[in-house]
């Protein structure tokens, strides 16, 4: 719907539309973070505010990025239960992805846990 002035906010008639990416506190913190750890980080926080969108823009920097959503793929659930190990959960995960598995290039992804 366009403004009062008819212009839209996303065409204001005198310049293309540009596409810019927000740039959100979490993306320099999960790049942080990354650069001085590699554990597991747990990213907790309101609905709809941006959580899996960052993660997938920071899984582009990786030569590998798997993402398991729990909520899409319910049969991931099932699959990871009696996981005892690192080793165990890796081989159950290459069970559901054809994605290849790079050691120290892949990011995994676990979303709506």
């Amino acid at each position: 719907m366009p403004w009062k002035n008819g212009r839209s906010p996303r065409n204001d008639g005198n310049r293309q539309e540009k596409t810019t990416m927000l740039r959100r506190k979490i993306d320099t913190f999960i790049r942080n973070f990354y650069k001085t750890s590699r554990n597991a980080l747990l990213v907790t926080g309101a609905r709809q505010t941006g959580k899996t969108y960052s993660i997938r823009q920071f899984g582009k920097s990786f030569k590998s990025f798997i993402e398991i959503n729990f909520v899409e793929q319910p049969e991931a659930i099932d699959a990871f239960k009696g996981a005892r190990s690192s080793r165990d959960l890796l081989l159950r995960l290459s069970s559901l992805t054809s994605v290849p598995l790079i050691k120290g290039e892949t990011l995994i992804f676990f979303d709506e846990v």
